[in-house]
């Protein structure tokens, strides 16, 4: 994983990010986000894009090799492979066992949170805060969106992690009950599903399962107008996921933070269980 931490001169996706976000949020934000998700290079197909699956505890999973288009930032789909199959020489005996992209910030978050929570109990704050998971489809999604509340200030108050696709979130007992399974890292905590538009239903039906598991789960109606209770100034087509509605947004010049604040909650009203 480290020796692909660098030439991101060749990552299409991350000159795309470079492109889009240089100007209005800053390259270092930028650099920061391709850091704390640990974004690596590829030497295949000219440097495509390595989203690491680390799990909270720092293990390396497997790596999703997928390449893009630098100019417009769309997957080109027949570049896509896992390093464990790029490797399959290497470690014969291979068991994978894949974790959410972005797993592993829930440590870094819960320690911003505790120093949050210790300064608030020295004022007499009551309550605590500790920051919500929000799941994503895609990996690009939730790096674009970490990018997006870096930019608003506020890098801590959510964990954008993404399940490669509604399916991998499979909520099912042995899951729930299998130590080394990914959906641990959401074990009482609140969670919000962001579906990609036209996948609410789906969703909703998965996040149904997590009842008892999760302390809350909401699911946000940010991408099915009919749903959602403010307005979403721009083009939303099936498939859409959150972040080319942030990407419209920024390349029209319209104002991002209002639709950040509201993709989701809505006093309880998409509270799932």
């Amino acid at each position: 994983m480290l020796n692909t931490l660098r030439e991101y001169e060749r990552n299409p996706l991350v000159r795309f990010l470079h492109s889009v976000f240089d100007e209005v949020a800053g390259s270092e934000i930028v650099d920061k986000v391709v850091e704390r998700y640990a974004i690596g290079t590829s030497t295949k197909w000219g440097g495509a894009t390595v989203y690491w699956q680390i799990d909270q505890y720092g293990r390396i999973r497997t790596g999703k090799v997928m390449g893009y288009n630098a100019t417009n930032g769309k997957r080109i789909h027949t570049q896509n492979n896992y390093v464990h199959s790029i490797l399959s020489d290497r470690y014969p005996n291979f068991n994978l066992e894949q974790c959410y992209f972005g797993s592993h910030l829930i440590v870094e978050a819960e320690h911003h949170a505790d120093l949050n929570n210790a300064e608030r109990r020295r004022l007499n704050i009551d309550g605590e805060f500790h920051p919500p998971i929000w799941l994503f489809e895609s990996e690009k999604a939730a790096v674009i969106v970490a990018i997006a509340l870096m930019w608003g200030g506020a890098p801590f108050t959510f964990i954008p992690m993404a399940t490669s696709g509604c399916g991998n979130l499979n909520p099912t007992f042995e899951a729930k009950r299998n130590p080394n399974h990914k959906i641990q890292v959401l074990k009482n905590r609140k969670v919000v599903l962001f579906p990609d538009a036209g996948k609410f239903d789906e969703w909703k039906a998965q996040g149904e399962k997590l009842k008892g598991f999760c302390q809350e789960v909401y699911i946000s109606t940010v991408m099915e107008r009919d749903l959602h209770p403010n307005k979403v100034d721009c083009e939303i087509n099936y498939g859409d996921g959150f972040d080319d509605c942030i990407l419209r947004y920024i390349a029209d010049g319209k104002e991002i933070w209002n639709l950040i604040c509201t993709c989701y909650g809505y006093h309880g009203q998409w509270k799932i269980v």
